[in-house]
């Protein structure tokens, strides 16, 4: 994905990443393909791609400004389908740092930085960028306790996720959607879009995305004081998590499991 991006509010990092080891092969993959890259064009796209697979905030930036140095070099003189390239590049750079700065606890340079990018990314109608940019855009004001703000950017990102039938996208958009509707005390759409998230997940055989929008469900259930109701998705999370052997997310859901039985008494 070439991009620094902010899925899931509450989803537990390590399950979306992978093993030590995996993503050591890939960095060295990724770094060797770079030694033997043969033009700027693809030195960029390889630096981007170390930048997504490369997890440590003081190592990855190192490629993304390599990329930047790049882009800077090669655009006056680019053109066509090139130049194209170089600006959508351009814009990842730009958010790739917004993110290290929500990282590093900066978050209003982190929000203008990420608009800086989404006005890059509209100018050559980067639709990949552009869901991007709406969702990180979202994540801060839904963090900021501005839900309105945030419905208004996850929308717009899940309608490009839409665009470019992105399921997994389009999933990730929904529950979040959800979850602020959830703050706002739209009751009647919050479990529409959690339903529809999981049909996603469920179709992309997902148990990670399943485990979580069961999760949610459960936690609506739970919230109205019908515990027996949230118990039932409470327990299909942890079966799941019991088959990834995930020792965080197994925690999270005896953790929420454990608060039902204390209100059943």
């Amino acid at each position: 994905m070439f991009l620094r991006v902010i899925l899931l509010l509450t989803i537990i990092a390590s399950a979306a990443r992978p093993a030590g080891a995996q993503q050591t092969d890939e960095v060295a993959m990724l770094q060797q393909q770079l030694e033997a890259a043969s033009t700027d064009t693809a030195r960029i796209r390889i630096n981007l791609e170390l930048v997504d697979a490369i997890y440590n905030d003081s190592v990855w930036p190192q490629y993304n400004e390599a990329a930047a140095k790049l882009i800077e070099a090669n655009l006056p003189q680019a053109s066509g389908s090139t130049k194209h390239f170089l600006l959508s590049s351009q814009a990842t750079v730009v958010m790739n740092r917004a993110f290290l700065l929500s990282r590093q606890g900066n978050v209003p340079a982190a929000l203008e930085l990420y608009k800086e990018g989404l006005q890059q990314a509209k100018a050559i109608n980067d639709t990949f960028n552009l869901c991007i940019a709406y969702n990180n855009i979202a994540f801060i004001y839904h963090n900021q306790g501005e839900f309105e703000s945030a419905l208004t950017y996850y929308t717009l990102s899940y309608d490009m996720s839409r665009a470019m039938d992105d399921l997994r996208a389009m999933a990730v958009n929904l529950s979040n959607i959800g979850s602020v509707n959830d703050f706002l005390g739209n009751e009647d759409t919050v479990r529409w879009h959690y339903d529809q998230s999981l049909l996603l997940y469920q179709q992309l055989n997902d148990p990670t995305g399943i485990a979580f929008m069961f999760d949610h469900i459960g936690g609506l259930f739970f919230n109205n004081g019908q515990l027996d109701s949230a118990l039932v998705y409470n327990r299909r999370a942890y079966a799941i998590r019991i088959g990834l052997n995930n020792n965080e997310s197994i925690s999270a859901s005896l953790n929420a499991m454990g608060f039902i039985f204390l209100e059943v008494g």
